[in-house]
C-alpha cells in the first residue's frame, strides 16, 4: 500500500513498502534516498533564498549611497552586513552540504 501525504508546500512524501520488522516499521532503501535528496533540495532552496537577500541588500546599499543625506558609515554598514550574509551563507550551505553527503553515503551503504 503506498500513501501520499501532501504539506502545505505540495511536496509529496511517498511511504510505500513498509516492512514490519519488531514492531517497527522499517523503510526501504529507495524511500530513504528519496528522502534525503528530498530534504537536500528543499534546504539548497532555503539557502538560495537568503543569498538572494543578501545579494539584495548589497544592492540596496549601492541604491541608498546616492540618496542625500545619507552618511557613508551608513552604507558600509548595509554593505559589510550583506557581504558577512552571503559569506555565512555560503558556509554554512559548504557545511550542510557536506553533512547531508556524508548521511546520504552511510543511507545508500548500509
Amino acid at each position: 500500500m503506498a500513501q501520499v501525504s501532501r504539506n502545505a508546500d505540495q511536496i509529496v512524501l511517498l511511504k510505500a513498502s513498509k516492512q514490519r520488522a519488531g514492531g517497527d516499521l522499517v523503510a526501504t532503501h529507495n524511500e530513504i534516498v528519496k528522502e534525503q535528496l528530498l530534504h537536500m533540495l528543499s534546504a539548497t532552496a532555503i539557502f538560495i533564498v537568503l543569498g538572494a537577500i543578501a545579494v539584495g541588500l548589497d544592492a540596496g546599499a549601492d541604491a541608498v549611497a546616492s540618496v542625500q543625506g545619507v552618511s557613508a558609515f551608513t552604507h558600509y554598514a548595509i554593505e559589510i552586513t550583506a557581504h558577512v550574509m552571503l559569506v555565512l551563507d555560503l558556509s554554512l550551505f559548504a557545511v550542510y552540504l557536506y553533512t547531508s553527503s556524508v548521511s546520504l553515503f552511510r543511507a545508500i551503504t548500509s
